[in-house]
């Protein structure tokens, strides 16, 4: 069992109801079950995992032992401490400051109720406050408007398509010191003080204006 304060050394970033920590050995039942999930593994434009979770175990219990500067992966927790998702970064590149992220919320009954939203607020400032990144972006399929909407409401802008697997996927980012500002002038704190009921007034709120750009992003 793991006493108060190893949990909280586990704590990266909190938000809303949202807590964001260092994933352990016993997430992984719940992320083999969400990588099995043929929705969920759509909507990440792959097919759903079949490997036998002995296998899944041994990989996931590898990464949990690398300690890497360009990526790293993160438990997304709900207000009772339950785990509902995960976050994580990639492709991380110190010399241009860029590094992609991707977030899953994996438990349905926690879909569409704004955790997302708080958890991408939690990780945005860990990675800005943290970490030695400039530029964040992600990617979405054209189609995945949940992923998008959540993500153009935190102030990321289209920077341009990129196709995968026959699939389009539209690529959004946002810069460190816009993304600060919006925070400190608490833009986004209207997401943070209660899970947003799908469809609900807050929910159709306008994102804040995007960034001006001095040169294309590629």
């Amino acid at each position: 069992m793991t006493s108060p304060a190893e949990r909280e050394w586990l704590v990266v970033a909190r938000a809303g109801r949202v807590t964001l920590r260092r994933r352990t050995p016993a997430d992984a039942l719940d992320e083999y079950r969400w990588n099995r999930d043929p929705e969920i593994a759509r909507q990440h434009g792959q097919p759903p995992i079949t490997r036998p979770f002995t296998e899944f175990l041994a990989e996931f219990e590898r990464d949990l032992r690398i300690v890497d500067s360009t990526r790293d992966s993160f438990a997304i927790e709900d207000e009772v401490g339950a785990h509902i998702g995960t976050a994580a970064f990639y492709n991380g590149n110190h010399a241009e400051g860029t590094v992609e992220i991707g977030m899953t919320i994996g438990e349905t009954a926690r879909q569409s109720a704004g955790l997302g939203r708080q958890a991408a607020i939690a990780f945005l400032r860990y990675l800005f406050n943290e970490r030695p990144f400039s530029r964040v972006y992600m990617h979405a399929l054209t189609w995945n408007e949940r992923a998008i909407r959540c993500f153009a409401a935190l102030g990321f802008g289209e920077t341009g398509q990129v196709v995968r697997g026959g699939e389009t996927l539209l690529r959004m980012d946002v810069a460190r010191e816009w993304w600060l500002m919006w925070d400190g002038e608490g833009r986004f704190e209207r997401y943070l003080a209660a899970p947003v009921a799908k469809g609900s007034e807050a929910a159709e709120q306008p994102p804040p204006p995007t960034a001006p750009r001095s040169h294309p992003v590629g």
